[in-house]
């Protein structure tokens, strides 16, 4: 995953790696189950009242829970823009109906942007946000820091991403919605330059393995978007490859035309390990009430569920640590298990298309392994496996972390506090041992919140700021050009 040492101070945890043991997948499904049927109501802190609005978002209480770098390069931007738009366009775009296609993305993510700001500024739910940021920044942090972003086979350098590398706000969205992002690209045409994940605020207190799709979201899309070139490139190399392999042309503009979130499935794996193939097939099952579905939209950006389930596998049997092929093959099982007919629907003319099993899985494994290893171009002629890999380095520091997580009472580690790089392996390490027969699901995701809150605490960007007045000089002349007046 990430350059780091292995820690004395908990090696005594670790005994052996032990076999891939998935007996406890029922009970988590249905932990995700029992989390969105008791989710709790919707906060919302987005007011249409411009006025209101403005004024919370100025307010010190919100500024000062942010970090600088946020208030500099989020919050303010966002605070620039709203006054830029003036109260009668604002009130206008909020009160009626989206009439063109700039207004309906405004009305999305205006209140998403507003949310993700209150949210931590006003302390909703501040144990759990801050170990989903813990989870995204690490996720983010892994990919395109300097220190990472290094070819794995050559040791030579990759060039930074084109779009910062300032880490997601974390938010809980609507109880409705499922876990989704708004990547750089998009907060960008509001001049804010970082991200948003969103996870439903069902996940507060259980369904750990949506946490898994943390992995897809941050390590996915998040980072696709922050390489100029990087998602168009993957789908015509994509499209190709599947031609050149003897699939169907229909194949390959499938592929093509759900890149981003099939890329992202790939990125999810290489950043989080096996946790996230399997995590993502049980999820679906929890979300659907049932098992994985077999039929999907032509255009649509989601590959279908079942599709994704052998992607998940396919990734995992190429990743870099020893029980690779035992993971793989353990996931493929499980996803054989609800495998039906496979259908891809035209919206338009309501023709279903039946795709031939063997056809399908054909496709799916040339797919992964050409969003994995090809040399890319947006990427200086390196892959994306080049960049990220789970190793056995990984696996190990999962296992030792799965000890900790069965120990009531137990104290993070001293050495994961201040190195601070290591939730994504936590979070592999709740799935894995949630997923083992006999787990108690409810425990375990209580200690892995607890110690994701933990590692935020000693997180360096995330260190309180002590007033207001470490705000950006440029960024507070740009709000006074905008006035608070029609």
């Amino acid at each position: 995953m990430k350059s780091y040492v292995v820690f004395s101070s908990i090696c005594c945890l670790f005994t052996a790696a032990h076999a891939v043991n998935i007996g406890n997948l029922n009970k988590c499904v249905e932990d995700v189950k029992k989390s969105l049927a008791t989710s709790p109501p919707e906060t919302s802190y987005f007011s249409t009242n411009y006025q209101q609005l403005l004024q919370m978002l100025q307010s010190p209480q919100v500024r000062d829970a942010l970090p600088v770098v946020y208030q500099q390069n989020f919050l303010n931007p966002l605070i620039a823009y709203l006054k830029s738009l003036g109260p009668s366009r604002f009130y206008t775009l909020f009160s009626q109906q989206a009439r063109d296609e700039l207004s309906a993305f405004l009305q999305q993510i205006i209140p998403d942007l507003t949310e993700a700001v209150a949210q931590n500024g006003l302390g909703y739910a501040e144990k759990p946000l801050n170990a989903f940021e813990e989870v995204i920044s690490d996720l983010y942090d892994g990919f395109l820091s300097e220190e990472d972003r290094i070819s794995n086979e050559t040791g030579v350098k990759i060039k930074p991403p084109d779009r910062g590398i300032l880490a997601p706000l974390a938010k809980w969205g609507n109880p409705d919605a499922g876990p989704y992002t708004w990547p750089g690209d998009a907060t960008a045409e509001l001049s804010v330059k970082a991200g948003i994940v969103s996870l439903p605020p069902a996940h507060m207190k259980g369904g750990i393995l949506a946490w898994s799709a943390l992995g897809h979201e941050t390590g996915g899309h998040d980072l696709l978007h922050a390489d100029t070139g990087l998602i168009d490139e993957l789908g015509s190399r994509v499209y190709n490859a599947v031609v050149a392999n003897g699939g169907s042309t229909f194949l390959a503009t499938y592929w093509r035309n759900c890149i981003d979130e099939t890329a992202s499935d790939v990125l999810g794996v290489l950043n989080m390990g096996p946790a996230a193939a399997i995590g993502l097939v049980g999820y679906f099952r929890g979300l659907t009430g049932g098992k994985l579905r077999t039929q999907g939209p032509l255009t649509g950006p989601h590959p279908i569920d079942i599709l994704r389930g052998y992607l998940g596998a396919e990734v995992v049997s190429q990743l870099s640590f020893a029980g690779a092929g035992e993971w793989s093959q353990a996931i493929e099982n499980e996803v054989n298990k609800d495998l039906q007919t496979i259908y891809i629907v035209d919206s338009r003319t309501g023709y279903y298309y039946r795709i031939p099993a063997d056809q399908a899985l054909q496709s799916v494994k040339v797919a992964a392994n050409t969003i994995m290893n090809t040399k890319l171009n947006a990427l200086e002629g390196h892959s994306l496996k080049e960049i990220q890999d789970w190793t056995d380095a990984d696996q190990k520091i999962v296992s030792e972390l799965g000890v900790l997580l069965h120990k009531a009472n137990a104290d993070l580690p001293a050495s994961f506090k201040t190195h601070g790089y290591y939730a994504t392996h936590l979070v592999a390490a709740g799935v894995q041992e949630a997923l083992e027969k006999g787990a108690n699901v409810q425990v375990l995701f209580d200690r892995m919140i607890k110690h994701l809150n933990t590692m935020h605490q000693y997180n360096k960007t995330w260190k309180k700021p002590t007033s207001s007045s470490a705000v950006d000089a440029d960024a507070e002349e740009s709000q006074e050009e905008a006035p608070l007046s029609a």
